[in-house]
């Protein structure tokens, strides 16, 4: 067992409670962006989301219509999310950097995975090869990857078709009533909105494969 599947089995058991404030409005958010940046994916679509974790994100696109599979390195994780999404999703465990599906799908996605990827422009290129609209993942510029080395690696990867969004919703921090509103009001002044997130909190960035 490596040193990740080891950290992550370990979290599995309070993954969602502790990793987020209010994970139910951080996970409906997720699902929004998921659907729509970078073109609108429509119910009854295929989504792969690699570290899934606890199934969280997947319960929610489920709820939406969506085909989900998903796939983590922790065994414990896979464990939980079988039971947190019992139909409407498939859980296996896999390795990001080697999985593929067995059949195409609209979408890969992936959140929080970005750092466990060994080499960036051949990650998204396989991923693309099987994903016949978009892929999307987020990143933490302030920790790396940084976005100019992620979108260097899509054209490389040959994806040219970038979207970045700003991501201005804090995980561990439960926003008071009202506040979501005008994060996402300011989410969509772009210039300001991304050298905000670039010091401290995140973007989702999406190319489209087609």
């Amino acid at each position: 067992m490596t040193d990740v599947e080891t950290k992550y089995d370990s979290l599995a058991e309070r993954w969602s409670d502790e990793a987020y404030a209010n994970a139910a409005l951080f996970y409906r958010r997720r699902a929004d962006v998921v659907a729509t940046l970078g073109g609108r994916l429509t119910p009854g679509m295929r989504i792969l989301e690699l570290g899934c974790a606890d199934g969280g994100l997947s319960q929610v696109l489920v709820a939406d219509g969506f085909d989900v599979e998903g796939v983590d390195v922790s065994s414990r994780m896979i464990e939980l999310a079988r039971r947190r999404v019992p139909d409407g999703a498939r859980f296996g465990v896999g390795n990001l950097n080697e999985y593929a599906p067995a059949e195409p799908v609209a979408a890969t996605i992936g959140f929080r995975v970005l750092p466990y990827v060994d080499d960036l422009a051949a990650f998204f290129a396989r991923v693309a090869s099987f994903s016949t609209e978009k892929i999307l993942f987020d990143l933490v510029p302030s920790s790396g990857p940084t976005l100019e080395k992620v979108e260097s690696a899509l054209r490389d990867a040959g994806l040219g078709r970038v979207e970045v969004h700003p991501w201005l919703l804090p995980a561990r921090t439960r926003m008071p009533r009202g506040a979501t509103a005008i994060v996402t009001g300011v989410e969509h002044l772009r210039p300001v909105a991304l050298a905000i997130s670039r010091r401290r909190f995140s973007v989702v960035v999406a190319a489209a494969t087609r």
